[in-house]
């Protein structure tokens, strides 16, 4: 097999058993394995996104990122080249929708990941907000526990209003004569009142009223798909995947398969562009396939890159070679 590379050093062009038109650019054959996953170099050449690999060490090595940025390029060609009828337009997206009906709906399922709201649960008060994710396949469901807020303090009394003017005594009547005494008379009228004395002090506060009525669920806040750099320098990019969103300031960070292309030293960075933490943050991604009991201690630094963390001998087990997994929830500052 001989092949042509672009101006970037990814596959452009190959053929097997005849001529290929150089056009003044380096024609080279092939003397490297069969990539990971196909029988040969011609099921490779008829199945694989080729366009997304390089020559490293004379062996063909494929680029996740490139991938990516190739399918969705591919889909933008699609829908640029495909008219919607009309009566065929949707108002939601999901995998009923198909490339002949609603090409553009299609598409942009695909490409995005699906979320999900699982329950949504009052905490004590004074505790802290917190989420939970659970990723099936390519499905992330989110639970939320959001603590009740704090009783607010008891306002001061109110001032006293001014008392009424009392009303004017009535005429003397005519004196009479003088008659026996008689039984006693009732109390006379009341006398004129007093000034005000001053104000008492404050009673005691008065027993909590009832629990009120559970407010409605406030609305989601924008989920968005980030995207970031690992250097392959220290991670391995075969068998790699991962993902990353951000709702409102909440990041979820979820990296699959990862493994490190030799023990690295302590504080080395290998991810970048990741959105900036509220703080530094320690965290571990567990060990499997290979590396089962074993963890990877890291570290997400506060401009938005992940470092070694290692600590002790004990932090970093066998990571050398061997596959990681996890998923990172912060705080970003923004």
């Amino acid at each position: 097999m001989r092949y042509i590379l672009d101006d970037n050093g990814y596959i452009e062009e190959v053929i097997f058993g005849g001529m290929l038109e150089c056009n003044n650019k380096s024609c080279t054959e092939y003397i490297g394995d069969i990539p990971s996953g196909f029988n040969s170099l011609e099921e490779w050449a008829d199945n694989a996104n080729i366009r997304a690999y390089y020559i490293s060490d004379n062996n063909l090595v494929y680029n996740y990122v490139k991938g990516e940025e190739l399918r969705v390029q591919w889909a933008a060609e699609e829908l640029k080249n495909t008219s919607e009828i009309l009566g065929n337009k949707v108002t939601s997206i999901d995998s009923t929708n198909t490339d002949e009906q609603y090409p553009s709906a299609k598409a942009v399922y695909d490409v995005i990941p699906e979320i999900k709201v699982g329950t949504t649960t009052t905490g004590k008060e004074g505790t802290n907000a917190s989420v939970s994710a659970i990723t099936n396949g390519k499905t992330t469901t989110f639970n939320f526990t959001i603590p009740k807020g704090d009783t607010g303090e008891q306002g001061p009394q109110g001032e006293q209003g001014i008392q009424g003017e009392v009303g004017p005594q009535g005429p003397q009547g005519i004196q009479g004569e003088k008659g026996e005494t008689g039984p006693q008379g009732p109390i006379g009228p009341q006398g004129e009142q007093g000034i005000q004395g001053e104000q008492g002090p404050q009673g005691i506060q008065g027993i909590q009223g009832e629990k009120g009525d559970k407010g409605d669920t406030g609305p989601m806040p924008e989920i968005q798909s980030i995207n970031f750099t690992i250097d392959t320098n220290h991670v391995y990019s075969s068998d790699l995947s991962y993902s990353c969103l951000k709702i409102g300031k909440m990041v979820i960070l979820n990296i699959h398969s990862m493994a490190f292309v030799k023990l690295l030293d302590n504080f080395v960075k290998f991810i970048f562009g990741l959105p900036k933490p509220v703080s530094y943050k320690i965290f571990y991604l567990i060990g499997g396939n290979g590396a089962e009991g074993s963890v990877a201690r890291c570290g997400l630094c506060e401009d938005g890159s992940i470092q070694t963390h290692w600590g002790s001998p004990a932090h970093y087990g066998d990571s050398a070679n061997k596959q990681y997994e996890g998923i990172v929830v912060y705080e970003s500052i923004e």
